[in-house]
């Protein structure tokens, strides 16, 4: 990934591949990062681009950040 589209990333809090690895599927990812807030993982959803409708990505984007929070607190608890 190019450094300015990095930034773009960072600052928004999610990633969007738009049919830039195989035409025809998009796919939106966020970090999961550790107690420290270093990245750890990622989680993301693909599906075909012809259902990728613009207007729901704040909620699916929303979906996954919830699950990042969520993934971040069970493994705070683990220690």
């Amino acid at each position: 990934m190019p450094r300015p589209e990095l930034g773009l990333v960072r600052k928004r809090g999610f990633a969007i591949n738009d049919q830039l690895t195989e035409t025809g599927l998009t796919a939106i990812g966020v970090v999961v990062r550790d107690a420290v807030g270093d990245p750890l993982a990622g989680v993301s959803i693909a599906l075909p681009t012809a259902r990728f409708d613009r207007d729901l990505l704040p909620a699916w984007v929303h979906a996954l950040a919830t699950a990042a929070r969520r993934i971040e607190a069970a493994m705070a608890d683990r220690r």
